[in-house]
């Protein structure tokens, strides 16, 4: 560890979104070379908490992203593939270690039975996230597939406080 720290206490790296400056491929190289041993350095335990990292950040980024549509959803069912894959678990396991039934887990991913608040607490302290991340997402997924049948459209009209403004005149 020493030695990278020496081989590394000259090397100051800062990215802008715009420097101007253009890089050599010996600089880049260099840049992932740095960055390859630095990643390579850290424990199992730092590289577990960085996949998990990842996958809540890729959680937020689809709650935010706006550009999301009814075709392109990321179901609860496949976050918690990456969850598992990530810890190694078996969604059987995962059941057990919420106090679930496996079949009756299925069943709220699949969208047979409504994802709880309690689910949702269960998930956000074993994977340590936050409770309602899970809960929007799967709010974003229903109100985009809502959005996609046809019926919607008018079913949900009526629900207007201009119209209703109007008749009371």
């Amino acid at each position: 560890m020493a030695k990278v720290e020496k081989e590394h206490k000259d090397f100051n790296l800062e990215f802008k979104v715009n420097d101007g400056q253009k890089w050599s491929k010996e600089k880049l190289a260099e840049t992932d070379e740095i960055a390859k041993e630095i990643a390579g350095n850290r424990t199992p335990e730092m590289k577990l908490k960085n996949r998990m990292l990842s996958i809540r950040y890729r959680m937020e980024e689809y709650l935010q992203n706006q550009e999301i549509k009814d075709d392109n959803l990321v179901s609860l069912d496949l976050w918690l593939k990456d969850y598992l894959k990530a810890l190694n678990l078996t969604q059987k396991r995962f059941a057990e270690l919420i106090e679930n039934r496996d079949g009756n887990l299925k069943k709220y991913l699949i969208g047979e039975r409504r994802f709880s608040t309690d689910l949702a607490m269960k998930f956000g302290h074993f994977f340590h996230t936050k409770p309602d991340l899970w809960l929007n997402i799967q709010i974003k997924n229903d109100v985009l597939s809502l959005n996609k049948k046809k019926e919607t459209a008018t079913k949900y009209e009526k629900y207007d406080y201009e119209k209703a403004m109007e008749c009371q005149d």
